[in-house]
């Protein structure tokens, strides 16, 4: 393996042109939940009959409803991790939560559940469990959840036949560095039709037969510190290259490195990193997305920090050839999740955000 990654570095400047210029973003929607602690959420997939809607998780379970983030509690559970996601467990058609449960004693690991919809009773998944990355995915043929264990161990569990049962798991790979892993996704990353897993630095190559291992190896070295790979990543496939690009931000950093890698040739190989620098520099960038905001074909990236006061809302614009420029929407108490939703049918993207206490809608605003 290489010593060392290839990098470049953007810096930057918070002005942008062209399409971009007719496009702006405006917070309609501000609502606060005095006291609360959200750590995660998910968009619900739309229901006949029902405004689309938001559900969050952490200090309880809130359901919000897009845009006006009328709220509601969803049930009587408490004390959630920032480790969730949407899978529908019972093949009813509608969406179930797969959740961390914490233990109400600190340094012990808590409880993987899910809850069932429409009434969300709790169900055990896992007595022994601690993670913050949760994904509903498929391995070979069956249906479950990929986390993070301990931010090392990338685990499968897989839905039983018996929904009452605890769900068997598999472990896929055991990561040893310096640093503790954070990001979950998945991608083909080599072109060979399976679905690969990105997670912290790496990517795991998925293997032609299920009873064949896993294969591990690094995009980058961001494992300097105990906690600089606990990242979030997003995906995006701009025109101009053959395969996805992986967007990278250190979330628990501050000033935070912000990267976008794009594959070699040889993916087994570390990857060529594009740094993308803010001015003043980035806090904790708790939330990434991506999506074409502006209609040319190449996709954004948005940016949420979660640092407290001051906490920006920031949008890269694509320029293509691997160029982008940054603006600064907004400033908020901090945000933890964004999504691109487009709640209004008017063909354009807007912008649904939570933070800590705070539900956030950003309406697109383009000059036609």
């Amino acid at each position: 393996m290489p010593m060392c990654s290839r990098l470049m570095t953007v810096v930057v400047s918070f002005a942008v042109c062209g399409l971009a210029q007719r496009v702006s973003f405006q917070r309609i929607v501000t609502r606060e939940f005095p006291g609360a602690s959200i750590v995660g959420g998910s968009l619900l997939p739309p229901e006949s009959g029902q405004p689309p809607r938001l559900v969050s998780w952490g200090d309880r379970i809130r359901l919000h409803q897009i845009p006006k983030g009328r709220s509601g509690e969803l049930s009587g559970y408490r004390n959630f991790g920032p480790g969730g996601c949407l899978l529908d467990v019972n093949q009813d058609g509608a969406a179930d939560l797969v959740l961390y449960e914490q233990s109400a004693i600190a340094g012990e690991t808590g409880r993987m559940v899910w809850l069932a919809s429409p009434e969300w009773t709790l169900n055990l998944i896992d007595s022994q469990a601690d993670f913050n990355d949760c994904l509903a995915t498929t391995l070979f043929g069956s249906p479950g959840v990929l986390i993070i264990h301990r931010q090392s161990q990338v685990r499968f569990y897989q839905v039983p036949a018996d929904r009452s049962a605890r769900w068997p798991y598999r472990e896929i790979y055991s990561i040893y560095t310096p640093s503790a892993q954070g990001g979950l996704l998945r991608a083909d990353v080599d072109g060979d039709g399976h679905l690969d897993i990105f997670v912290g630095n790496y990517w795991l190559k998925a293997p032609d037969q299920d009873a064949q291992p896993w294969k591990l190896y690094a995009i980058n070295q961001w494992w300097n510190t105990p906690r600089s790979a606990m990242l979030r990543l997003a995906t995006a496939k701009p025109l101009d290259t053959p395969f996805p690009i992986l967007f990278a931000a250190e979330s628990e950093a501050s000033p935070a490195r912000l990267a976008w890698f794009e594959r070699p040739a040889d993916p087994t190989q570390l990857w060529l990193e594009t740094r993308l620098d803010a001015l003043p520099p980035l806090r904790r960038p708790h939330a990434v997305a991506t999506a074409d905001l502006n209609g040319d074909m190449r996709p954004e990236l948005v940016v949420g920090e979660n640092s407290g006061a001051g906490s920006r809302l920031l949008i890269y614009w694509s320029l293509g050839s691997g160029k982008y420029q940054g603006t600064r929407v907004d400033v908020v108490p901090g945000i933890r999740g964004l999504w691109m939703y487009d709640y209004d049918s008017d063909g354009d993207s807007d912008i649904i955000g939570i933070g800590p206490r705070h539900f956030y809608v950003w309406r697109h605003q383009r000059r036609r």
